[in-house]
This record gives structure tokens, sequence and C-alpha cells, in this order.
């Protein structure tokens, strides 16, 4: 594998290299709700942590972070990995290769993200050309593009009017320096896609997200004029819930802001709805209205995520909530552990078309000379 070489895969929630429970943690409603949500007082929150098998460190492969997941027949798909279960998954190879020499996806493609749509499948992704840099007055600017298949397996054919979404020229705004992590959402009949951006030259605390919307998953996607639609924010993991959208916040933003739940019913005003003690890193979650504009979603349940900075584990995590229809008129709201929905019966999955295996290679050899945030 060369040295900036990537297959997309994804990963699901917190660090650990064995099972980890943490229960009783608080979760406060924010007061500023409306009265109808008052009652809402104190949520109880539990995760349940165990490995992701067979998405654990391994030489010659860096594994950013996962996409969402979705099932497909008796599949749960995360990018590029499947399972029956949610557990135990099995790496399919390379779903997309980096572009050609002096393409704007030379050096690197990754992030990436799955749409359903029209019948096909359209794998979102982020890329950078070469020459990378990280730092200095040069920074290299990332961009956003779309692959389409028939089929979760591919093959993939990469749109031509790629890169459907760039960084600003604008130094001033927020998304001058960085759009990635895309996060599709079926709304209103149109395709809102959910990402971050950092302004030039700025850090990464400083992450916000933004928000572009399309009539048809190829695009165009436009970008919202009053961006960003947060002020904190770093992986962008957003899902249908009631009317509106729920997105969670990490650990970057002002208090008030990160390490929370946000709400907007119109999909953009997004208010606190519950602070967070325990937060997903670089999380994929499994989201089954996410594409269905059914206005019925609820509480994620489970997905995947990094498992932490020094140990590039896969871990899943579940939970659940047992909300109302409408946001925070439940009176209590508990968090509790739930295996995926079985498949009704396991069939073989024949190899994947045009993936290319990730060799092996000696620790030595790998040399990743970049690191995107």
């Amino acid at each position: 594998m060369n040295k900036a070489s990537v297959r997309i895969v994804a990963v699901v929630l917190m660090l650990g290299l064995s099972s980890w429970v943490n229960t009783g943690g608080v979760i406060k409603t924010d007061k500023e709700l409306p009265k109808k949500t008052e009652e809402a007082q104190v949520e109880e929150l539990s995760y349940k942590i165990t490995p992701a098998k067979n998405l654990g460190p391994e030489i010659g492969v860096m594994r950013r972070d996962p996409s969402d997941i979705i099932r497909v027949k008796n599949l749960y798909y995360v990018w590029y990995a499947t399972s029956y279960d949610g557990h135990t998954w099995t790496e399919r190879g390379e779903a997309l290769a980096r572009g050609p020499k002096d393409s704007w996806e030379e050096q690197s493609v990754f992030t990436p993200n799955i749409l359903v749509a029209n019948e096909k499948y359209w794998l979102f992704y982020t890329a950078v050309p070469k020459p990378f840099i990280n730092s200095g007055p040069k920074i290299t600017k990332t961009a956003i593009g779309i692959a389409v298949s028939d089929s979760p397996d591919g093959p993939w054919a990469k749109l031509k009017t790629n890169p459907i979404l760039k960084a600003s020229d604008d130094p001033k705004m927020f998304d001058s320096m960085r759009v990635d992590d895309a996060c599709l959402i079926v709304r209103d009949g149109k395709y809102w896609m959910y990402f971050k951006g950092r302004q030039w030259d700025n850090t990464p605390s400083n992450t916000r997200m933004g928000l572009a919307i399309a009539d048809t998953p190829e695009g165009p996607y436009v970008k919202y004029n009053a961006n960003p639609i947060t002020r904190g924010g770093h992986e962008v993991i957003v899902w249908p819930y009631g009317n509106g959208i729920v997105a969670l916040i990490g650990h970057n933003g002002p208090k008030g802001v990160r390490e929370t739940l946000q709400y907007a019913e119109d999909g953009i005003s997004f208010k606190r709805m519950s602070d967070l003690k325990h937060i997903a890193w670089a999380a994929g979650t499994y989201r089954p209205e996410a594409f269905t504009g059914s206005n019925k979603g609820k509480m994620i349940e489970w997905g995947i995520q990094i498992g932490g900075k020094t140990i590039p584990i896969a871990c899943h995590f579940q939970n659940q909530t047992t909300p109302s229809a409408a946001i925070g008129i439940h009176s209590r709201q508990t968090w509790f552990h739930r295996d995926p929905e079985p498949p009704d019966t396991e069939m073989e999955v024949p190899p994947s078309r045009c993936h290319r295996s990730i060799p092996r290679i000696p620790e030595r050899v790998v040399k990743y000379d970049y690191a995107i945030c």
C-alpha cells in the first residue's frame, strides 16, 4: 500500500480494547426549551461499549472516521465492511481509489458517508490533492465528492461534476479551509448535506457545522446562506427525530454548545436539547429513517466509533431512548442496551466487485505524512 492510499472503511463509539459500560450518567434538559418540554427534567443515560470485531489495529492500515450505517437486506454496511449483527465485521477491501495524478483527489480519499436514494447508493467522500500541506500559509484545502453505484458493493463511478462542494474562497468564511464529514438526510423532498467547515488558518477547536441542499442526490448542492448553523462540533453526527433534526456536538465549541444534543425543528435553528456526559469519538450511527422523509425518526440506538487517538480500534456502542412522538414531552428517558435487529436469515456474501485488498506492509514502511482534522 502506498503511504497515503486509503481504503474507505468506517468504524463504532468509545475507546477500549474490552467492553466498557457506564451507567447512571445524568443529562439535564435545557430549561430554555418551550414550556411543553419542561417536565423532562432528568434523563438517564448508559452506554455499553464493546470492540467491533475484526476492525482492530492493523499494520499498514489507517482507519479514519466511520460512515453512518445502513442495512441492505440481511447485512449492515459501514464503508467498507459488512456485518450480520453489528458486532462482528468483515472488511471488503477498497471501495474507492484515489484520483489520478494532478487531480483534486490524488493524495487521499477519506471520511466516507452514504446516501440511499432513487434506487442507487451515493458514496460521499472528502479528498485532497498533492502536495498535501497541513500547516503554514499554503495549507491544502479539502473538497467533497460523490461516487454512485447500483449496489452497496460497487463498482463505484465518480461523478464528472466532482468535487460537488468546495471550501470557500473568502478567508473570512467559516469553511474557507476545510469542508468535510458529509452527513445526508432526506427532508421535504430535498437532499440535505450537513458538513463541517473550518476557517482559513484556524484551529480544529473552531470547527462549525454548515448545510448545503440539493434537489437531486447528485446536486448541485447549494450552501445555506446563513451558514454556519452551529457554533461548535467536529465530527458531523445528525439524524431525524420526529419532525426535526438532532445534532450531537462533541468537545469543540463554546460552553453550552459543546458536549450537547442540539435540536432544530426546521433542521437549521439548533438549540440545546440536553447536556452530554459521554461523547462519541468520530462516530457513525445507524439511522433507519435518515432517507425516508417520514418524520418518524427516533433517538439513535447503536453505531460505531473510532476507539481514540492512541488506540485506533473500532468499537460498537449500544444505547436506546424511548421518547414520545414530539421532542421533550416525555417525563423520563432511559437509555438501555439493545442489539441491532438480527437478520431474518444468514446468507453467503459474494466477493465484492472492483475492490482491491490492502496488502500487509511492515510498520516501518508505512509513513503517513498527513493528518486532517
